[in-house]
């Protein structure tokens, strides 16, 4: 019940804070309820939400209500430790029916579930309801579990009947396990019928049998896009970039999608429909299969640096239609500048200013 005027900034919550330990764990290091406080440069490490199933946001449990969570440290949180077959629900961060926002913080190494065939889902972020914004977040190295367990849904986020926003956000190593099962190792978008992915790089996530990438499965009705994001390399597992499965609509404009197995799959285009445009494709076995629809393609180079931005040769550059929506890249530089590029980063040329007496004058 926190309000706006409420501020909690600068703690350490830290090393086996634990919300419960029996079952019905919320929250093991931070747990908000109907608050529209300000929960800023914290450090938020080695908590558990619950010893058994289930347990909810190892890190933070946020339920109902909206405020700010920024530039937080959140890592090496569990949601479940020890329940065999039980379910574990967001390692780093559970969110429930709110409109919170969450912004620059560092969610890394979290595990939804430890335990053998056990079921996690979010490793790194978990979302069920609500209208949550996620914008300018490092989502890293987050799993849904260690190996042997049986059902993992989304590495790095798992977002479930919901109106998400992502924005900014660097989604990398993130790992979606599962014996029998797993979906989406960077991304898993489910009975999201709006929904919006920009600006967002998403690499190197990995899966155990289904998307490598993003996952989405009946969402889209109202609303489902995808837009500048640049998606590279999230190959173990199926290598698929983008994997829809039935009821969805997903509409991708101005996309980079680089060294994928598949780069785009729908997989039910009998109750799927699929539209790309303006899509640099580079380096996939397949760039899309049956069902996805593909206009006004741009040739690579794609020409990426390390860190996934543009370099100076990539022939991303100037070649994406403009949408009013998008007003920033991932760096938060203006876009466009001049005609904008396709992928997250909007290409900058660095400017030298010279003494007075160096130039010609």
């Amino acid at each position: 019940g926190l309000s706006a005027a409420a501020v909690v900034r600068g703690n350490v919550i830290a090393n086996n804070n634990r919300a419960s330990h029996v079952a019905n764990g919320d929250g093991g290091g931070l747990y908000l309820d109907g608050c529209y406080a300000t929960v800023a440069d914290n450090q938020v490490f080695n908590n558990i939400a619950s010893s058994e199933t289930p347990g909810y946001g190892g890190g933070l449990y946020v339920n109902d209500g909206g405020g700010l969570i920024q530039g937080n440290v959140i890592t090496n949180n569990m949601a479940v430790l020890g329940a065999e077959s039980g379910w574990g629900w967001g390692g780093g961060m559970a969110i429930s029916g709110s409109a919170v926002l969450v912004q620059d913080n560092l969610i890394a190494q979290n595990i939804a579930n430890s335990a053998p065939n056990a079921r996690g889902v979010g490793g790194g972020v978990y979302v069920w309801g609500g209208a949550p914004r996620f914008i300018g977040n490092q989502v890293l190295s987050n799993t849904t579990g260690d190996a042997g367990i049986a059902i993992g849904y989304g590495g790095g986020f798992d977002l479930g009947g919901a109106l998400p926003w992502l924005e900014g956000n660097t989604i990398m190593g993130n790992q979606a396990i599962g014996t029998d099962e797993s979906y989406g190792g960077g991304v898993y978008i489910g009975s999201c019928h709006y929904f919006t992915l920009t600006n967002n790089i998403i690499a190197r996530n990995a899966v155990s049998t289904t998307s490598s990438g993003v996952f989405i499965v009946g969402s889209g009705a109202i609303r489902g896009r995808m837009a500048h994001n640049t998606i590279v390399a999230n190959l173990t597992g199926d290598g698929v970039g983008v994997y829809v499965g039935t009821a969805s609509t997903v509409l991708l404009y101005n996309n980079i999608i680089v060294s994928q197995t598949v780069g785009v799959t729908n997989a039910a285009p009998s109750t799927s429909v699929v539209s790309a445009t303006h899509t640099l494709f580079e380096g996939n076995g397949l760039n899309y299969g049956v069902g996805v629809v593909s206009t006004n393609e741009v040739p690579g180079p794609a020409a990426l640096l390390a860190d996934y931005h543009l370099s100076s040769g990539s022939n991303a550059i100037g070649h994406a239609i403009p949408l009013a929506w998008v007003t920033r890249d991932i760096d938060g530089d203006p876009r466009p500048l001049g005609l904008p590029d396709v992928g997250a980063d909007e290409y900058v040329v660095a400017r030298i200013r010279l003494p007075l007496v160096l130039r010609n004058y």
